[in-house]
């Protein structure tokens, strides 16, 4: 047997995540599929995480044991000759068996997208939240401060999760302005459920000086959940790049 990666680029838009569903499409679903049908044996992935409905990624990362018999060389090709146009195979290669997509994965970058345009863009809605309000753009830089470093963030994960570890660490926060439009990419060593959804409503409300930058410590402090009341759609959400080593990560930090 041997373990095969892939990295995969997919919309999420049309699907009810990653996560295998019995009734409805899902990114995992297709990608099995594929994979069963060619290989000629049952397939089974794991992903570096779970992306909600909506969310799509930029790189995500997963891994399969297989009796490989076609050249790892051609598996691209072929994979991407059958997905759906939604999901795309960047680059597949072949592993260390004791390699996971999952539990070697030692941190994550996710970026969040957002137009502010008065007028909304029904072609940028399934890629963007649209979020047409005056921003504070200054303010809101302030604010990305304050989630850098080791915290608890069980402000910042979604009421019901029953996560008992909600300690986590931010190595890198940033935002980048664009016309009538900016995007906040954050690297993490792993992330609540809707953790980043929910900082960034807190950045947009800092933005539109609901509340203060310095508020941020006084809210992950609390540990209370209605504290940060905003979580900003799955439309406008994209897992970026998934790291196994300290050096990409760190290379990928400086290039921020």
């Amino acid at each position: 047997m041997q373990t095969v990666q892939l990295k995969i680029v997919y919309d999420g838009s049309s699907y009810c995540g990653w996560q295998r569903q019995s009734k409805q499409p899902s990114i995992q679903e297709e990608i099995e599929k594929v994979l069963t049908k060619l290989l000629g044996e049952k397939i089974t992935i794991d992903a570096s995480g779970r992306t909600d409905a909506g969310v799509h990624a930029l790189e995500q990362s997963v891994t399969f044991a297989t009796n490989l018999r076609l050249p790892i060389e051609q598996l691209k090709r072929v994979i991407n000759r059958r997905l759906p146009k939604e999901i795309y195979v960047l680059d597949a290669s072949i592993v260390n068996n004791d390699f996971h997509a999952r539990y070697s994965a030692i941190a994550k970058a996710y970026e969040y997208r957002i137009y502010t345009e008065v007028d909304r863009n029904p072609f940028l809605d399934k890629y963007s939240y649209h979020y047409p309000k005056k921003m504070n753009i200054d303010a809101i830089k302030r604010g990305l401060e304050y989630f850098l470093g080791k915290h608890d963030f069980k402000t910042y994960m979604a009421s019901g999760s029953n996560k008992k570890d909600t300690v986590r660490t931010i190595y890198a926060l940033k935002l980048y302005e664009e016309a009538n439009a900016f995007r906040i990419v954050i690297v993490g060593d792993g992330f609540l459920y809707n953790m980043v959804r929910i900082i960034i409503g807190t950045l947009l409300q800092i933005g539109e000086e609901i509340i203060t930058p310095e508020m941020v410590s006084e809210i992950i402090k609390s540990g209370d959940r209605s504290r940060a009341r905003l979580t900003a759609p799955a439309s406008g959400l994209y897992l970026k790049k998934v790291f196994y080593s300290e050096t990409e990560r760190e290379e990928f930090i400086a290039k921020m």
